[in-house]
This record gives C-alpha cells, sequence and structure tokens, in this order.
C-alpha cells in the first residue's frame, strides 16, 4: 500500500496553526520526543489505533482501511520530526491584532530595537524571569520605522496573556540569532570551549553593559556625540561594520607582522 505523507521540512512550510500548536505542546512542558511524535501524528494526519508486539495499526486521514508499521518503521519517521524543538530558522511572528512586529530578520530595524531584544533574550535565557520575555517580544512586536522605548511597556501589558506568541517570539528570536551568527561569523563567534571538553565548564551569563558599550564605542570610533546616530543606523548595517572590524582584527592577529 502507498502512503503519501507530506510533513513539514522547516519552520517556513508550517501554518500559523501548526506553530501555535507546537508552541501549545512545549508550555505544556512536553519532552522533545513527544513533541516530534504529537507533531508527526497531527500533521500527517497519521492515527494509531493499537499497538502489538513490535507492530502498530495505524489509520489515516483520506486513507480507506488500515495499515501496520514496526515500532522501528515509526521511530524513524518520528525523528525526522527533530528539528523542530532545535532549529527555529524561517519561524515567524504569530498575527496579535492591533499590533505590527518588525521584519522577520530585523531588517527594518535600528541598532536601538536589536540592542533592547538582545538584552531581554540574554536576561530571560539566564534568569527564566517572564518578564524579560515579555518585553522581548513587546520589543519585537514594533516595525522598524516605529519603534519606541516609550511604547514597550504598554504593548507589555496589552501581551500578558499571549502565552503561546510569547514562546513563539523567543523561537523567532533563536532563529534570529542563529541568521545572524551564519551571515556575521566574526561578530558572533562561538566559544571554543564546551562542557565536554572541560568538566568544570559553565554557562556565564554575558555583560550584556560591556557588550554593547564596546560595539557603540567601534561604530562611533570613540565620538560620543555620534552614540545618537549610531543607535539610529539599520541593524543589518551595523552589524555588516561590526563584522568587518572583526574580521580586520582576526587577520592583524593572527599575522602580527604585517
Amino acid at each position: 500500500m502507498d502512503i503519501n505523507l507530506i510533513i513539514p521540512r522547516d519552520y517556513t512550510e508550517m501554518t500559523d496553526k501548526q506553530i501555535r500548536y507546537v508552541a501549545a505542546l512545549n508550555i505544556y512542558g512536553m519532552s522533545e520526543k513527544d513533541i516530534w511524535r504529537r507533531c508527526f501524528i497531527k500533521f500527517t494526519g497519521v492515527k494509531p489505533i493499537i499497538g502489538y508486539a513490535d507492530k502498530y495499526i495505524l489509520a489515516k486521514k483520506g486513507l480507506k482501511g488500515f495499515f501496520s508499521w514496526s515500532i522501528h518503521e515509526m521511530n524513524y519517521f518520528i525523528k525526522k520530526m527533530s528539528w523542530i524543538t532545535s532549529d527555529f530558522s524561517g519561524i515567524r511572528p504569530l498575527k496579535i491584532n492591533g499590533l505590527h512586529p518588525c521584519d522577520e530578520l530585523m531588517r527594518d530595524a535600528k541598532l536601538l530595537q536589536y540592542i533592547n531584544a538582545e538584552n531581554h533574550y540574554q536576561a530571560y535565557i539566564f534568569t527564566k524571569d517572564k518578564n524579560e520575555l515579555l518585553m522581548l517580544t513587546a520589543t519585537l512586536y514594533q516595525s522598524g520605522t516605529n519603534y519606541s522605548q516609550k511604547k514597550t511597556q504598554k504593548i507589555a501589558r496589552k501581551i500578558r496573556n499571549k502565552e503561546i506568541e510569547q514562546f513563539t517570539c523567543l523561537c523567532w528570536m533563536h532563529g534570529i540569532k542563529k541568521e545572524f551568527s551564519t551571515k556575521w561569523p566574526y561578530l558572533f563567534q562561538k566559544d571554543k570551549k564546551n562542557e565536554f571538553e572541560n568538566p568544570d565548564f559553565e554557562i556565564v551569563p554575558p555583560n550584556m553593559e560591556l557588550i554593547i558599550r564596546n560595539q557603540i564605542r567601534m561604530l562611533s570610533k570613540g565620538d560620543v556625540t555620534k552614540e545618537t546616530q549610531v543607535l539610529a543606523s539599520l541593524t543589518h548595517s551595523a552589524l555588516d561594520e561590526l563584522n568587518q572590524q572583526c574580521f580586520e582584527y582576526e587577520k592583524l592577529k593572527s599575522n602580527p607582522n604585517h
């Protein structure tokens, strides 16, 4: 029996309804494997009827009769969904009435908006303070052309109870950071140390104030009168310049005599 199964290969192929479903499973506290399994069943329309020995009897919406898979086959297909809890590239913000988020890759965002988003993201990752996640969402749910820090608190009050949208925003920011690290590799270099190479390795929260101060200094060439201008520059243009400066520094460091 030929069975045609169609599943999304990444978040760009998912509907808003599917993204909401994944977010709800995460908020409920499902394990990664449970999320893979439930998403596979939900998105393909496959329905387990009964399991016996090492086989499953299944039905599929639109398909007459039943079919069987071994546990090995079932697990093989379920693992095809593993990206759904690890690679958030291409995920997009969910619609919230009355709000207009910035571009999916922050192409319209000024550097100030990106810095504030990064600050709240890092704070949430290391503290799990839900207010930081709320503020991250309120920061990103403003178009780049109309961003204002004064609006952020007002938007936060409006979306305080929208847990699914907030969790999706966290995944969205994670996806943005992955795209940025690919596009600007010298600026977003990963720490070469890890817990496998060093058992005593500990993840230390970044000093965001120091990082931001240094980045602004690099872009303004140390001229404090230009800081406002720097913060008003487009994020991608600013990161381009920072990445180039990091590249030149790495080149100079590897060839100290030139």
